[in-house]
């Protein structure tokens, strides 16, 4: 067995229903912990506990009547998860290691909150909308990637992780 830290970037993005067509993926970061555990020489069973922000982006640009100029206006919508993934691995076990998985993975949800940006002279405003979803949400898990060796007892894990929601999580 063995545990590790995680401290990488993440794309998200919504999907699910034509309003979310419109929104753009985020880059945002997921720190957490991760164990792995050799099943046999080439498989293993991977999981862990790692923060992370979904969700996506929006700037409108549009015409201000009252100011006369074009102004920019971002919308954010946030969605703060635990998510523990429940993983198989196939690794080569080789120096550098590449490896190829998929599984399940559980989220609860911490919280959700739209952000509006500036408009003009009005301030910034933030919509706590965490009552308007479930908070348990589950999927599909795949990864791929490659270890590299950096120093004894220290890799550096170049890898790609895509969580797939199945569950509808508007209440």
């Amino acid at each position: 067995m063995s545990v590790g830290f995680q401290a990488s970037p993440a794309v998200t993005s919504i999907r699910g229903n034509p309003m979310t067509e419109m929104l753009d993926y985020r880059l945002v970061f997921s720190p957490g912990i991760t164990f792995d555990f050799n099943i046999t020489r080439n498989f293993s069973f991977n999981s862990g506990l790692a923060f992370e922000r979904k969700g996506a982006k929006m700037t409108n640009i549009y015409l201000s009547s009252s100011e006369d100029k074009f102004v920019s206006h971002d919308y954010k919508s946030n969605f703060d998860y635990l998510t523990m993934p429940l993983m198989f691995t196939y690794n080569t076990n080789t120096r550098v290691n590449f490896y190829i998985g998929g599984g399940t993975f559980l989220g609860y949800l911490i919280s959700q909150k739209d952000i509006s940006g500036e408009i003009l002279d009005t301030a910034e405003y933030i919509y706590d909308g965490t009552d308007s979803f479930k908070r348990l949400d589950a999927g599909l898990s795949f990864l791929t990637g490659v270890n590299v060796p950096v120093a004894p007892k220290l890799i550096l894990d170049l890898g790609m992780r895509n969580y797939m929601g199945l569950v509808r999580i508007n209440n």
